[in-house]
């Protein structure tokens, strides 16, 4: 619980405590009662404010305002009442610790989800585009003239705090919503996602000590653009430009500045499951989206009063990363768009790309991280067929304990992350710490040539680490 959440809830206690103390034993002076009120109402202001509403307190806000009540009818002259008997007076207190519990026990087992903050020596700015490729048709409409539209986030370096601090998505209620029913939660489970810390700054000014290498992220099927938050905040504080977008209809929801909402197209499913057919489809359009993003970003990257380019930008050292059905993408990419200069895959889905996996085309740097059973037998032995084509360009290790979950945000996001199968073993704040550290140096590596060598080349740096 957060610190105003607890003086709310002992304030609420307090004041039923204190009704009851009035009520039938010594009435309170007006004076001490209009205090105590009032003190309650600015600690639920202050909270409703700083913290910001969320539904687990409810039981919190009941016991404010009924404690608020119940102590102004406590005062009430002893001749307008009527004392209670002694059964109300034990259910009234059986029903006060009942709700004292709840009130601590819900947003305790239910709390603010708390990201990984960034370690890097840069604040972190943020700022979001909507980006329209006005040269390709929606595929997954039906509405004649309907074009390819895209909400693209970029962080980067930032040369100071300034400016809000950044939601975690655009309008909670929606896009949590959609993300709570990927995995089979109530929709008002996630509601309250945008109450979690992003560390980042909308409308930072731009760190002027660059340009900083470009990192562009595409997320998994069903996912979400800030999805990776905790890897995509921890390169922008050690100087990149980090990018992603919303796939429209792939993703949990897009929600787009006019308010329409592009919801998840369950097309894509079949039988519950995604094939590698449905598969290759997204991804092929997906590496057009990041081909999309590039093309504009070399034109943004110029003009005058964006405040987050501000010509910060290199985009000659570019180095593209995905999870899931995202890292599909990005073997793709790097291997048909010559501007890709290295790949990180995340719990990569392969199998979708299995027609261009005969041959490389271009030998690009490309470490793959994985859980032991990376999505399964067959997709392994891709990832093996691949790495092999590679050669000395290509690296694979498996991290212990994970799930495929584990290489995103989302098992921050809900205290029940493992009951429902988003993470493993491996508590979530070790497996995220990993896998900072291995990112960071792997682009440092090749898109700064500073990586550190000793943890890259194998080193039992972490125990739960393995090679392949």
């Amino acid at each position: 619980m957060r610190l105003l959440e607890i003086c709310l809830v002992i304030s609420g206690i307090g004041l039923m405590g204190l009704a009851g103390w009035s009520y039938w034993w010594r009435r309170l002076p007006w004076t001490a009662v209009a205090t105590l009120v009032g003190l309650t109402a600015v600690i639920g202001q202050a909270h409703l404010l700083i913290e910001g509403y969320r539904w687990q307190m409810w039981g919190g806000y009941v016991l404010a305002v009924g404690g608020a009540v119940a102590i102004v009818a406590g005062t009430v002259p002893t001749w307008i009442r009527k004392r209670p008997s002694w059964r109300v007076l034990i259910g009234s207190g059986g029903g006060l610790v009942v709700m004292g519990i709840l009130s601590l026990v819900v947003p305790v087992l239910l709390p603010v989800p708390k990201l990984a903050a960034p370690s890097g020596p840069y604040v972190v700015g943020t700022q979001t585009f909507y980006m329209v490729d006005g040269s390709r048709e929606e595929t997954h409409t039906e509405e004649p003239g309907d074009v390819r539209e895209l909400m693209v986030q970029v962080w980067y370096p930032a040369a100071k705090q300034m400016g809000p601090e950044a939601t975690y998505v655009d309008n909670a209620l929606v896009t949590g919503a959609a993300v709570a029913e990927q995995f089979g939660l109530p929709s008002f489970l996630m509601n309250h996602i945008n109450l979690a810390p992003t560390y980042t700054y909308v409308g930072a000014p731009v760190a002027q000590n660059g340009p900083f290498p470009v990192i562009v992220f595409v997320h998994g099927l069903s996912g979400v653009r800030g999805q990776n938050m905790f890897q995509v905040t921890e390169l922008a504080s050690q100087g990149y430009v980090v990018v992603a977008a919303d796939h429209p209809y792939g993703n949990a929801a897009t929600v787009y500045p006019d308010g329409r909402v592009a919801a998840h197209d369950s097309g894509l499913y079949v039988e519950g499951e995604v094939t590698a057919e449905k598969g290759r489809f997204l991804i092929d359009i997906w590496v057009e989206d990041v081909a999309f993003i590039l093309d504009e970003l070399e034109r943004l990257n110029g003009m005058e009063g964006v405040i987050t380019l501000d010509g910060q930008m290199d985009l000659e050292r570019i180095g593209v990363m995905g999870h899931s059905t995202g890292g599909g993408t990005m073997w793709v990419f790097c291997q048909e768009d010559p501007r890709c200069d290295v790949g990180l895959g995340l719990d990569a889905w392969l199998r979708p790309i299995s027609d261009y996996a005969a041959t490389v085309e271009r030998e690009v740097p490309t470490l793959f991280m994985s859980t032991e059973t990376w999505l399964g037998e067959e997709n392994m032995a891709l990832g093996e067929e691949l790495l092999g084509n590679l050669g000395d360009e290509g690296g694979w290790f498996m991290i212990a304990d994970t799930n495929h979950y584990t290489f995103s945000d989302f098992p921050f996001l809900t205290p029940l992350s493992g009951q429902i199968g988003l993470t493993g073993d491996l508590p979530v704040e070790r497996g995220a710490e990993i896998i900072k550290q291995y990112t960071v140096a792997f682009f440092d590596k090749h898109l700064k040539g500073e990586g550190d060598d000793e943890l890259l080349e194998g080193a039992n740096v972490y125990e739960e680490v393995e090679w392949r």
